[in-house]
């Protein structure tokens, strides 16, 4: 005779190809998305907001956490024809994050509250949308967890393989596209699993679950045009006369800009004495904060360096080798170890603007 508690675990401890589909693409989504996320408030506010991303994607754990004891048990066994639903949730807010931060008139720039309160309103919003993709992707693994107790060992296994896949794919995604487009390539690995998922769904959540990945397809397809604050280097750099971007360059240590202006405020220091007219100067920009002046390569390195600052001039003449460290400006290395006779190294803080020192050598 078979035990009653034995036949109620048979009953809810059932998966299939569909339930692991979407397991792996929620738990490498959610991962991913965090990563490229950091990178999107490097932008358009400040890199430290990091820590924001993860209060929220514990907060939306623990959310769903309690959500699940308060309905008890049977909430598992009504989840689980819900996990195509929840999954695309999860999808459709991640490209609803940023689709919130290309809207103007919602900002989110703690900066500026002092001077607009008005702008908490739009953080509150963000910070509401953020918490949907964790919550919704949190309630996917819990119920799938719970609903498989016997194969607890194998889902703990795809969970983590696939969060730790998700941590190279954030990576590998910021390489090739911007910051917004890899957040809809992010919300594409959820879209995935609930797919895969479908076929247990219930046809009005089956319907809803399309609706809302159709909804997220539909957002993805808008250009993210994301605003970084006003007090980002960059916002000051295009605000002056004839700024112009002149190359947008994505890489996983940073987002590059180069911005070209005949008077930057962050440019190359000119002697007070010179007659000839400003250059045009280029910056590169590191996730919206300047981080080198790039001088034009064609120019008489003589000329450069009459108008630089005279202090690295000393230190060109002492006998040994010359580190040059965050350079604000790309003084041709070659054209350097002439005049001094010993090697020269600038070290950066970005392989972006290595690349730009080397171009402009």
């Amino acid at each position: 005779m078979t035990h009653p508690d034995r036949i109620e675990q048979d009953r809810v401890d059932r998966t299939g190809l569909g339930d692991k589909i979407a397991l792996a693409g929620v738990s490498s989504g959610i991962i991913a998305f965090q990563i490229v996320l950091m990178q999107v408030l490097a932008s358009v506010v400040w890199y430290h907001f990091a820590y924001l991303i993860i209060s929220f994607a514990l907060l939306g754990f623990g959310l769903s956490g309690t959500l699940l004891s308060i309905r008890g048990r049977g909430a598992v066994e009504t989840g689980a024809r819900f996990v195509p639903l929840l999954a695309s949730i999860s999808a459709t807010g991640m490209v609803a994050s940023t689709a919130v931060l290309s809207v103007e008139s919602v900002r989110f720039d703690l900066y500026a509250v002092f001077s607009d309160p008005s702008i908490l309103i739009g953080c509150t919003l963000f910070q509401i949308v953020l918490l949907v993709p964790f919550t919704a992707g949190a309630l996917v693994i819990a119920i799938l967890f719970l609903g498989q107790p016997s194969r607890a060992g194998a889902t703990y296994a795809i969970n983590l393989s696939s969060s730790a896949a998700g941590a190279l794919i954030g990576p590998i995604l910021l390489e090739f596209l911007s910051p917004g487009r890899a957040i809809a390539a992010c919300a594409l690995l959820p879209a995935i699993g609930a797919v895969a998922a479908l076929r247990k769904s219930k046809p009005m959540a089956k319907w809803t679950s399309v609706l809302f990945l159709v909804t997220g397809f539909l957002l993805a397809l808008i250009p993210p045009s994301l605003h970084p604050s006003p007090f980002k280097d960059i916002s000051r750099l295009l605000a002056m006369p004839e700024a112009k971007i002149e190359a947008a360059t994505p890489a996983a240590s940073g987002f590059v800009h180069v911005v070209s202006s005949p008077a930057l405020r962050l440019s190359a220091p000119m002697s007070l004495d010179t007659l000839e007219p400003s250059p045009r100067i280029r910056v590169a920009c590191v996730n919206g904060d300047a981080a080198i002046s790039i001088l034009d390569p064609n120019s008489n390195p003589s000329e450069i360096f009459s108008h630089t600052p005279e202090g690295i001039l000393p230190l060109l003449m002492r006998p040994g080798p010359v580190w040059i460290l965050e350079p604000e400006s790309t003084l041709p290395g070659d054209a350097l170890a002439r005049i001094s006779g010993n090697s020269v190294t600038i070290v950066t803080r970005h392989p972006m603007t290595g690349t730009l020192l080397i171009a402009s050598d």
